[in-house]
C-alpha cells in the first residue's frame, strides 16, 4: 500500500486509538483513580471501587474492553454497531491526525508557518488551526467538522510543547493536549474534556516507506459524558492512564500490538475498576483484512476487596472455538487469591452487554 508521509500514518488512524484510548471507549477523567491492582474498599457509588461478581462480570469486561475494540476501524464502525457499549466515542487519535495534517502543507513534513489556517473537512464543516510564532503551540477549533457522513466534531483542542521531527530513518511528533470537544455519531453525542500527552513515531526503510509505527497516550484525567437522543446514558472517567501501540507493517497481514493500564469509573457500572493488560493485545489491522477485535491478549480488572476478574482473549470475531467454549474467557477471583472456573463468551455477547 502506498503511503504519503504523515498524511496517512496508520498509527494515527482511529483504529489505533481505538484501543487506544480506551482512549476512546473510556475516555475519562474526574475523580481520583488508581492504576494498578491494589486493595480497594467496597463502598457503593461511581467513584468507589466496584464490587465485581459473577452477576456483573460480563458488563464489567464489556466496559473495559469492548469499547476500544469496537472502534477498530473508523467512527463509522461505532455508528454501525447496534449493540455497542455506551461509551464509544470516535478515537482521539483520528482527531489528532487531522490536526497534525494542518501542520503539514502539501506532501512535505515541515510545520506550517505561524498564523491561522482554515481547512474544510471531508464531508462538511471546517477545522481552524492557529499556530504560535515559535511553532510550539497550536489551537484547533472544530466547527461541525465531519470527516465521515453521520459524524461531526465541535469544540477546541490546544496543543502545547509541540515537537515535530523528520529524519531519514524516523519521523516523530509529540505534544501535550487539552480537549474540550463534542463528538456526534448518529444519535449519540460524546462530550469530552481532559488533558493528555501523545507521541507517535514512524520508522522508515531505505526507500522512505514506513516499517514500524508507534503511538503513546498518557495522562492523569480525561472524561466523557455519553448521551443518546439527548438523554445521558453513561459518564466515564479515565485516570492515570498509559497506552502504548505498535503497528508492524513489515508482516502480512499488518499487526497491531497494544499494552496499557488505567483506572476507570463508570456511572453505568456504578463503580471504579483498575485495568492492566497482563499479556500484550494483538490485532490484525491490514487494510485488506482488518478485523474488528483482537485475537490474543489478557487483562486483569481489579475492584473492591481484592476481587479480580481476568479476561483472556482466545480469538477474534472469526475464531470458531471448541464446542461449549467461546472467543473470550472470564475467570473471577473472589478475593481468595485463586481464579475460579472459567466462563466463555463470544464478542457478540460481550458487545451486547455494553
Amino acid at each position: 500500500m502506498r503511503r504519503h508521509g504523515w498524511m496517512s500514518l496508520r498509527v494515527l488512524n482511529a483504529r489505533v486509538a481505538v484501543f487506544g484510548a480506551l482512549v476512546a471507549g473510556a475516555l475519562a477523567g474526574c475523580g481520583g483513580g488508581s492504576s494498578g491492582g491494589g486493595t480497594m474498599s467496597g463502598t457503593a457509588g461511581p467513584n468507589s471501587p466496584l464490587a465485581i461478581s459473577q452477576g456483573n462480570a460480563t458488563a464489567t469486561a464489556a466496559e473495559a474492553i469492548v469499547t476500544p475494540a469496537t472502534l477498530a476501524d473508523t467512527a463509522t464502525t461505532a455508528a454501525a454497531v447496534g449493540a455497542a457499549p455506551a461509551a464509544v466515542p470516535p478515537s482521539l487519535s483520528s482527531i489528532d491526525r487531522r490536526v497534525v495534517q494542518s501542520l503539514l502543507p502539501s506532501q512535505n513534513v515541515h510545520p506550517a508557518a505561524a498564523g491561522t489556517t482554515t481547512i474544510p473537512c471531508a464531508v462538511g464543516g471546517s477545522l481552524t488551526a492557529v499556530t504560535s510564532v515559535d511553532g510550539k503551540t497550536l489551537t484547533a477549533t472544530f466547527a461541525d467538522c465531519s470527516e465521515v457522513a453521520g459524524t461531526s466534531v465541535g469544540g477546541k483542542q490546544t496543543y502545547t510543547n509541540l515537537t515535530l521531527t523528520t529524519q531519514t530513518s524516523l519521523d516523530s511528533v509529540s505534544a501535550n493536549v487539552t480537549d474540550a470537544l463534542t463528538i456526534v455519531v448518529g444519535t449519540v453525542s460524546y462530550a469530552e474534556a481532559g488533558d493528555y500527552a501523545f507521541s507517535l513515531a514512524a520508522e522508515k526503510t531505505g526507500n522512505g516507506a514506513f516499517s514500524t509505527e508507534t503511538f503513546g497516550l498518557t495522562g492523569s484525567s480525561l472524561a466523557v459524558s455519553v448521551s443518546k437522543s439527548g438523554v445521558v446514558s453513561d459518564s466515564v472517567n479515565l485516570t492515570n492512564f498509559d497506552f502504548n501501540f505498535e503497528e508492524d507493517l513489515t508482516v502480512s497481514p499488518h499487526q497491531l500490538y497494544s499494552s496499557f493500564h488505567y483506572a476507570l469509573t463508570s456511572s453505568r457500572l456504578n463503580g471504579e475498576i483498575a485495568v492492566t493488560a497482563t499479556e500484550e493485545f494483538k490485532q490484525i489491522v491490514d487494510p485488506a483484512e482488518t478485523h474488528l477485535y483482537p485475537y490474543a491478549g489478557q487483562l486483569l480488572i481489579t475492584g473492591a476487596d481484592s476481587v479480580r476478574l481476568q479476561v483472556t482473549i482466545l480469538g477474534d470475531e472469526t475464531f470458531v472455538p471448541p464446542a461449549g467454549e467461546g472467543q473470550i474467557e472470564l475467570q473471577l477471583d473472589s478475593g481468595t487469591g485463586s481464579f475460579g472456573q472459567a466462563t466463555w463468551l463470544s464478542w457478540a455477547t460481550l458487545a451486547a452487554a455494553g
